[in-house]
């Protein structure tokens, strides 16, 4: 079930700058939007497994609604062609060409074919689903995006510790953090696979556990595929995704880039071709630690930035097993508290926090006869 998130406050989502007494004066910037495992700690006290934890709640799709439509990253295989109308962006699909005497370790790179201004004011770039689909299936064109950060307002707070001995303030302890208020038009979107039964209710959200409604909703994303043959396909991550190679998913290998992915009776053998990624974004969080029984921060792992796209050549099986495997999937190989190891399914890929979410698209005819080539 898909929910929508409406808060009744502004919210505060820490990213993984240290925040400490004795650090930087400056004021503590929250991230938006939240990382897919921040939902999992808001839902885990509607879960209904038998230890009432987060464990039992598995997170499928997150992201943003805008103007009551879906929006996802911009997949960075695009590059920004021109300013559009009523802010909005032109963007067009990258170039592709073979790499030659370079360090690059794929055969194939993505380039813009021109260049663009840097922009002086750092955006945040997103498109609808209707461009998405059409990304996702067609053979190029153009498309329209919008930054997102005009409808975020930015409210800062000071803030002071408190001695919960005395219930007095500590000296010493003043701090300043940003936090976001979404506009009424912009909400927050999670799919929980299991273990809720509501339909609508209030959950705490952030790290001031500020309070949002959420509610079901029948408008989900929706990308099918047909019966189609093809060669090759790209990945799109709509949200950020661990792999235990770094960049590349543990499942390929680093010297030849093939690899086979499979999870129950299907199976596809493919090789990696090329990949537009980002700067890599840290991924921690709080809870709690059965072995040392307490509560400490969790362990900072690199993951691969939403928007990321890696293009693949299919060697064995078919196009639909590659959909049935990948599209609509958290292929990312991060699994809550046990690490890169699956202890009990070893074949089981698909991660249960939300992480890597995957959807599979067509390359272009120009990309594909280049890649024949």
């Amino acid at each position: 079930m898909v929910y929508e998130l409406e808060p009744f406050d502004n919210l505060f989502f820490r990213s993984s700058a240290p925040f400490e007494a004795g650090g930087e004066t400056i004021s503590y910037q929250s991230g938006f939007p939240p990382l897919p495992s921040a939902y999992a700690g808001a839902f885990k006290e509607l879960s209904v497994s038998s230890d009432r934890g987060s464990r039992g709640i598995a997170i499928g799709y997150s992201g943003i609604k805008l103007n009551d439509s879906h929006y996802f990253p911009v997949p960075r295989d695009l590059y920004v062609h021109e300013p559009g109308e009523d802010g909005k962006e032109i963007l067009r699909l990258k170039r592709l060409k073979m790499q030659r005497l370079s360090s690059f370790p794929l055969d194939y790179m993505l380039y813009a074919p021109e260049e663009m201004e840097k922009e002086k004011k750092q955006k945040n770039l997103y498109i609808s689903e209707k461009d998405m689909n059409v990304y996702l299936h067609t053979d190029g064109g153009s498309w329209n995006c919008t930054d997102i950060n005009p409808y975020l307002m930015v409210e800062k707070k000071l803030g002071i510790e408190e001695d919960y001995a005395s219930g007095t303030s500590r000296k010493g302890r003043l701090y300043e953090i940003s936090c976001i208020r979404p506009d009424s038009l912009l909400k927050l979107e999670v799919e929980i696979k299991n273990g809720l039964v509501k339909e609508s209710g209030v959950v705490k959200l952030g790290g001031e556990n500020k309070k949002a409604f959420f509610a079901k909703t029948d408008k989900v994303p929706n990308f099918q595929w047909g019966l189609e043959e093809e060669c090759y396909f790209k990945l799109y991550l709509a949200t950020p995704s661990v792999f235990k190679g770094g960049w590349v998913p543990g499942w390929i290998d680093n010297i030849s880039h093939t690899g086979c992915f499979s999870y129950r009776k299907r199976q596809v053998k493919v090789k990696l071709l090329g990949a537009c990624v980002g700067r890599p974004v840290l991924c921690g969080g709080f809870g709690y630690m059965k072995g040392e029984r307490q509560y400490r921060p969790r362990e900072l792992r690199y993951a691969v930035p939403a928007g990321s796209v890696y293009y693949f050549k299919l060697l064995k099986g078919s196009f639909e097993d590659a959909v049935k495997l990948f599209h609509g999937k958290c292929i990312s190989e991060y699994r809550e508290n046990m690490g890169f190891e699956y202890q009990v399914f070893n074949r089981s890929r698909y991660c249960d926090r939300g992480f890597g979410y995957a959807l599979l698209g067509k390359v272009s005819r120009e990309q594909e006869e280049i890649l024949n080539v």
